[in-house]
């Protein structure tokens, strides 16, 4: 398993992203490298947000049973809703490099396995969500940080690609920006729907 000094070094350019793309990690291990530091990130989080919940309970004077009944419900739910998320984000990430391994078979026929390839790909997102994670244990600033974390993983998704199959930068853009369009795409015709649907009516 890759070590959390390597996906900090990595994100912040203190070792650059080139090592890590020329680092090969089998899909096993790739999906380990990612799914430790998320659980982890998770745990804190939930613990922030389990501590905001019993503090705000003592000192807003709730009965006892009734604290330690919303703890638990509260509990459940951050457990279910960790192992949901690590699992949507896993099957997107794959999805996401797999789509970018196909991408670059326009500009290079002699490539690796998918598989292989997509066992990097989620060691470099491994990085990105440490920060994220991170950022995120801070309050409103944090948040901030750790969506600018996502943007600039589209920087270090870039550089990973040029490097791993030796493409020009206009190739390695049309790789990682073509599937961003896609998903950008899909999210407007998401919202687009979910607006019509709550607000339609009301204009009816």
């Amino acid at each position: 398993m890759i070590n959390f000094k390597l996906l900090l070094q990595t994100f912040f350019n203190r070792r650059p992203v080139e090592f890590l793309a020329r680092t090969h990690y089998p899909i096993k291990e790739g999906v380990i490298n990612f799914v430790v530091p998320f659980l982890i990130v998770s745990v804190l989080l939930a613990g922030e947000i389990f501590l905001a919940k019993l503090i705000l309970g003592v000192f807003s004077g709730e009965e006892l049973v009734s604290l330690l009944i919303s703890l638990i419900i509260l509990i459940i739910g951050l457990i279910v809703s960790v192992l949901i998320i690590l699992f949507v984000e896993l099957i997107f990430y794959y999805i996401f490099g797999a789509i970018q391994f196909i991408l670059t078979g326009l500009f290079k026929s002699d490539r690796e396995k998918m598989n292989d390839f997509n066992g990097s790909f989620l060691t470099l997102f491994a990085s990105v969500t440490l920060v994220a994670g991170i950022f995120m244990l801070v309050p409103i600033i944090g948040w901030l940080l750790a969506i600018i974390a996502y943007v600039y993983s589209i920087v270090l998704n870039f550089r990973f690609i040029r490097e791993r199959f030796n493409l020009t930068d206009a190739q390695s853009t049309i790789v990682v920006i073509l599937p961003v369009n896609i998903l950008l795409a899909i999210l407007l015709v998401i919202v687009t729907i979910i607006s019509v649907v709550l607000i339609g009516p009301k204009l009816l």
